[in-house]
Order: C-alpha cells, then structure tokens, then sequence
C-alpha cells in the first residue's frame, strides 16, 4: 500500500494492460460500508433519507472499468480538491433523492467528520449479482490503505505474458506471497453457479 503509485505504474508499464486502478470494493463482491451521510437539498440538510453503502477507490476507478458520467464530471488529478472532498453517486442515489443528475451537481454531503460535495452522477451498473437490485452506492477517493482490490483492464491478448509480469511486479513489492488473480469474466460467473447447474438439468 505504501507503494501504490510505483505498483500502479509498473503494471502499466505491459502493452496489454490498459488501465490500473484499486478500490474497497470491486464488481462482483458485496457492498458492505454504509457508515451513513447527511445531504443538502433545496436548502435544508436531510439526516440519512435511506441506505447508502460507500466505495473508497483510486482516481482511476471509473475510468478503468468504462463507466461514464450521466452528469457532472469524473475524477481528475487537475482537481486537488477530488483527493478529499469530492463524490460521485450512481443514478439508482439521485432518483431516491427525488433529483435529477443534473441537479445534485454541486450538492453538499456530510459523512465523518467532513463536509463533501457532488462532482459527477455515474450511470447504473451492477456492483452485485442480477439477483440483488441496483442499490444506491457513493463512491470517493481515499488513500492506498483503504484499498483491498487491484483491477486491471487488460487487451485479451497475450494472456500468459500478461500474468507473468503481474506476477513480476507483485514479488518485486511484495516478495514471498503469490497474488490472487482472477479474471472478472470468473468472478461473475460464481454469482450464477446455481443456475447454471439448473440448466445442466433441464
């Protein structure tokens, strides 16, 4: 963790890995932090209308997983601000809140002990299984030691000489411990292991 934007920048350094980024949670894992917030809306300060788990990620996140913004913008190292203070909802927060993406731009949040502030509306995706319902999800920038996940969005091609250098650099930083690499291809497909034994039935 201490070393993350040498690890960052060494994975980067294969042609085939397209983007690096890390986070708290990841696709295809549970939403489990909902420490709870505080918002600003037409002037008054709502106290936890409902249910909102956070991520914690790099500046990259979105960026690498091809998630756009409906409203607003994305992260950006030219806003140093983003590093402390800046949040991203989905859509699934913005129609609980009764808005339109447009107009929580600029709304503050309180959470912790910090004032923070909307910069973008991300679009939907599913961080869980299809089983489960889009849930509303905040998502902010935090230091390495917040991280549990690597993601890399890697070509497809060359998939051995891929691994070998993920496998290079992690010994290189963490010498002695063999890193979990799973494709999320795989990780998705656990989510429906029951149904696809059903089908093997029918």
């Amino acid at each position: 963790q201490e070393h993350w934007e040498a690890v960052k920048e060494q994975l980067s350094g294969d042609p085939d890995i397209l983007a690096v980024t890390a986070s708290k949670r990841a696709p295809g894992g549970r939403l489990l932090d909902d420490p709870g917030f505080e918002i600003q809306l037409d002037g008054e300060w709502r106290n936890q209308p409902f249910s909102m788990p956070h991520n914690r990620v790099d500046l990259d996140f979105f960026r690498t997983y091809g998630i756009p913004m409906v409203a607003g913008r994305d992260f950006s190292e030219a806003h140093v601000t983003d590093l402390t203070d800046a949040v991203i909802l989905n859509e699934t927060a913005v129609r609980k809140l009764g808005k339109d993406p447009a107009e929580l731009i600029g709304a503050p949040m309180r959470f912790g002990n910090d004032t923070w502030r909307v910069i973008g509306v991300c679009r939907d995706f599913h961080y869980e299984s299809l089983h489960n319902p889009i849930i509303p999800v905040m998502t902010y920038v935090r230091p390495p030691g917040h991280f549990t996940t690597i993601s890399m969005r890697v070509s497809g091609r060359n998939r051995a000489s891929v691994m070998a250098h993920i496998q290079h650099v992690w010994q290189e930083f963490q010498p002695g411990v063999a890193p979990s690499v799973r494709y999320l291809d795989d990780r998705v497909r656990e989510l429906y292991q029951n149904e696809e034994r059903t089908m093997a039935i029918l």
